[in-house]
């Protein structure tokens, strides 16, 4: 990932001036570049989608290893935001002849507005979640920042001259009037009249769809300058001239060509007026751009069984994407694993101009967080991790591409989702869910010791029942290790569990137990993994081994010996045939 740190770039930028800018206006003298808190490192890490070339100027050790690999985060990092914020701020919208835009902004136009825009440049905190090829959403904080550029131009028309009247067009005033944001229909911020106005929002939730608007006014003067010749004698008044004008003899002032006749009479009086007339003409347009977004808010269904120990069994479920839930014995994590790169529609800026469009690099790009399923198991994490006793969800097909230049160990192959698990933990100990998007995290409140039901331990019994020729049914049965009686007699017929052998599930039936055919020898594990509903009895999980091949059954011995006695006698009968044919003694018989 060829990254070049802030300070390397603003020193190319300002001193070597090798044509790579770091603002869209880089070709423009004393435009001021935008310096940010990232250190060298966290430049270096900051943008996956680089291309991988391998070589960086850098110095530090981290710097050539982030130019050959991306990097990856167990947590949501704050470095894009941060890059974000502070190149932000240095988008400007300063020239009313030029609007500067991305080039997949929406531009609205009238008769002297051009190009007028508002574009979102960032939520944040926020996640991009890639959860499937066409399913990316976009989560963010209940509480958190949105930032958008506005910008457009003024295009008035040259001056014109038709006959004696010369119109003449000047901007006497050009403003952003205000700039809002909405959640769907409801105003939830105002911001001023600025070129990248900035709104704060709290208490976000569901799935909004957020929508900034910007309204922009312009006020034209138009004048008009008018040239009229007229003419008078001293005892007429003509309709053309003015009622003020004095009536009296003036000078001979040569008449226009088609006056000849007044022109002959010595008393006819001709004189050029000019006529200024100004009229102002308003001119508003609103503009919008939206995105929808889900409010990253886990809120899990929670529910609680005791142990005989007095441990708990706890059982945590929601269909929203988490990362992790801290208890004290240690971390439980989910696959999910994040990454930062750029939104490359802002890697390229448009200038339009009368004059045409001009395009220019740009490295004011926003930088964002994405989260993807890691091919690494969350039960191979650092010691700190908590084990989960089960888990259930659904299937989720990932994308098999993350987007141009992204190469992180994502998995590519369908996994179950973590959208309900159990895990094993003291009474005491506290619970805090990690939500998908930075700084969303929420204490879980226990279940009350009164709704806690007990959990009964259990005892799980394989055997190979029947070896059916080029395979074995083992039987499993699953019972109460207190009382003996099977987990039927304590659980609904349609949901009592079902017990793992060898990644298959084995249903119970109404005796509470359940049978598989496998076609290979070997040993085979089965496990117990109780209902999910915690309004039935609770169990404990349970596991047993059996192991089986032919040769340890004495009737598949027997069989064997069936299938094999046709072929002795012709086996003995060749056997004999061989040594008698190959004996010494009749080798020297035949000398």
């Amino acid at each position: 990932m060829h990254v070049l740190s802030l300070p390397v770039a603003v020193s190319l930028a300002l001193l070597v001036a090798n044509g790579l800018g770091m603002s869209a206006y880089a070709d423009e003298p004393g435009h001021p570049h935008h310096e940010t808190t990232l250190t060298d490192n966290e430049s270096a890490a900051l943008r996956s989608d680089d291309p991988d070339k391998g070589t960086y100027q850098g110095t530090s050790p981290y710097e050539h290893l982030t130019a050959t690999v991306d990097i990856t985060y167990r947590a949501p990092p704050d470095t894009a935001a941060r890059w974000s914020t502070a190149a932000f701020e240095h988008l400007d919208g300063r020239d009313p002849e030029t609007a500067v835009l991305p080039e997949h902004a929406a531009v609205e136009s009238g008769r002297y507005l051009e190009d007028a825009h508002i574009t979102l440049y960032g939520v944040y905190p926020s996640t991009r979640v890639h959860r499937a090829e066409t399913d990316t959403p976009l989560y963010v904080a209940p509480e958190g920042s949105v930032r958008a550029f506005v910008d457009y131009r003024v295009d008035m028309p040259d001056r014109t001259t038709e006959g004696n009247t010369t119109r003449t067009w000047t901007l006497a005033d050009h403003r952003i009037v205000e700039t809002r944001l909405h959640a769907n229909d409801r105003v939830i911020g105002s911001g001023g009249a600025t070129h990248t106005p900035v709104w704060e929002f709290d208490e976000l939730s569901e799935t909004p769809v957020l929508t900034v608007s910007a309204t922009i006014a312009i006020r034209v003067r138009v004048s008009e300058r008018t040239k009229r010749t007229v003419c008078r004698t001293p005892t007429e008044r003509g309709p053309d001239v003015p009622a003020d004008h004095p009536v009296g003899t003036a000078p001979r002032i040569r008449a226009p060509p088609n006056s000849t006749s007044e022109a002959e009479d010595p008393t006819t009086t001709c004189r050029v007026i000019v006529e200024h007339t100004t009229r102002a003409k308003t001119e508003r347009i609103t503009v919008r751009d939206e995105i929808d977004v889900v409010v990253s808010d886990p809120d899990p269904e929670i529910s609680a069984v005791r142990y005989p120990n007095e441990d708990l069994r706890v059982r945590l479920a929601t269909d929203e994407p988490w990362r992790a839930l801290v208890t004290d014995e240690g971390v439980i994590r989910t696959r999910w694993r994040f990454y930062t790169a750029g939104d490359r529609r802002w890697e390229r800026l448009e200038r339009r101009s009368r004059s045409g469009t001009r395009t220019v690099e740009s490295e004011l790009a926003p930088v964002n967080v994405h989260a993807f399923a890691s091919v690494i198991d969350p039960g191979s994490n650092p010691p700190n991790s908590h084990s989960v006793e089960y888990s259930e969800g659904t299937t989720v097909t990932p994308p098999t591409t993350l987007g141009t230049n992204v190469h992180v160990d994502h998995r590519t192959d369908p996994y179950w989702s973590t959208d309900d698990i159990r895990f094993r933990t003291q009474p005491e100990s506290t619970l805090r869910i990690h939500g998908i998007v930075r700084g969303v995290a929420e204490p879980l409140e226990r279940p009350s010791t009164e709704s806690v039901r007990e959990i009964r331990p259990t005892t799980t019994h394989a055997e190979v029942v029947n070896e059916p020729k080029g395979g074995a049914t083992i039987e499993v049965t699953v019972r109460d290790a207190w009382s003996g009686d099977t987990v039927a007699s304590y659980l609904p017929l349609d949901d009592m569990g079902y017990v793992d052998v060898a990644g298959h599930r084995v249903p119970l039936d109404s005796t509470g137990s359940g049978r598989i055919w496998v076609p290979d020898p070997g040993s085979y594990t089965a496990t117990y993994h109780p209902p999910s509903d915690t309004s039935v009895q609770q169990f404990a999980p349970s596991t047993d081994t059996v192991r089986w091949h032919p040769l340890h059954d004495p009737d598949a011995l027997g069989r064997i010996a069936d299938e094999l006695g046709p072929l002795v006698i012709p086996a003995s009968v060749a056997v004999l045939v061989w040594r008698w044919t190959n004996s010494p003694a009749r080798d020297s018989r035949r000398w």
